[in-house]
């Protein structure tokens, strides 16, 4: 993580993070059961709870207990996730009548999301490829309820531009260095070289999600790392090849503006208005949002 030390300002609170245990965070979901109904069920398992300051669904929840092993978790009535892959979705503003598509969506934490957001009332589209990644991403919509959500197996680079979308989430493949405190030999950061191949697939991904955006149509793009290759690079490449630009995100939580500048390289300006997160920003791991419009 040596190489982003010029870009973190606070790098000791930085560091400090990195090497703690993430909290037990979840998702409780409102498809299936009222946030009291879900504090009750936490009292009865005799977990301590706090609600997220950002999101009425986000919980930390303090227990010895493993929190997968419930049945309650089973039933759906809860799905864990870190604070920091709420934002995506929060940054999206999925609304009802829409329709979004959730083009890397395995295992299905944000495309469940936008189906809890919208109450079920939204055409979404969750598309991955692999059989054990939609094994996956299906047993979780069946779980939590998602009943309007279709599944395709489209690889992404090649999803067909007959479909159109209001709006399409790309939570694109990446190295996972957000991902440290969950895997402590991500710290070092990952290889320069599998950086620099993966930009590569990031790029051709937000290119074909923009091509399936109705114009006016919004795209966000996320990732759990903190490469600029991976974030702000992928963006700056993309308005140049499309006609999109870059959006305020609206949202009151801790974050660190896009970069415009990386070893001597100048980005758009309007880079500054993505956000990076550090694990220091939310008590969760790292990532990077950008929201773009599609014009014309």
């Amino acid at each position: 993580m040596e190489r982003y030390r010029q870009i973190i300002s606070d790098w000791d609170k930085f560091s400090y993070y990195c090497s703690q245990p993430l909290p037990k965070t979840l998702r409780v979901n409102t498809l299936k059961v009222s946030l009291d109904m879900m504090e009750k069920y936490f009292k009865k398992l005799g977990w301590s709870f706090k609600r997220f300051d950002f999101c009425l669904w986000g919980y930390e929840v303090q227990t010895g207990d493993e929190i997968s092993r419930t049945l309650e978790h089973w039933l759906g009535y809860y799905y864990i996730q870190e604070a920091t892959s709420f934002i995506s979705v929060l940054a999206l503003q999925p609304q009802p009548g829409e329709k979004i598509l959730d083009l890397c969506a395995a295992p299905g934490g944000k495309t469940t999301f936008i189906a809890q957001i919208v109450n079920n009332k939204a055409s979404i589209w969750a598309n991955d490829i692999g059989f054990r990644r939609i094994r996956a991403l299906m047993a979780n919509i069946y779980r939590m309820g998602a009943v309007s959500v279709i599944v395709t197996g489209y690889n992404g680079l090649s999803f067909p531009q007959k479909f159109k979308f209001d709006k399409v989430l790309l939570d694109a493949p990446c190295s996972g260095e957000g991902n440290m405190r969950k895997d402590p030999r991500r710290v070092k950061g990952a290889e320069l070289g599998f950086i620099n191949n993966i930009s590569g697939l990031q790029k051709g991904l937000i290119q074909r999600a923009i091509d399936v955006l109705n114009p006016g149509g919004i795209l966000v793009y996320s990732t759990c790392t903190l490469a600029p290759e991976e974030n702000e690079m992928v963006i700056d490449y993309v308005l140049r090849k499309r006609k999109v630009k870059v959006e305020d995100i609206d949202l009151n939580i801790p974050y660190s503006q896009g970069i415009t500048e990386w070893n001597g390289e100048k980005f758009h300006p309007d880079l500054a208005k993505t956000m990076r997160i550090y694990p220091h920003h939310l008590n969760s791991g790292g990532g990077y949002i950008a929201k773009l419009k599609k014009i014309g």
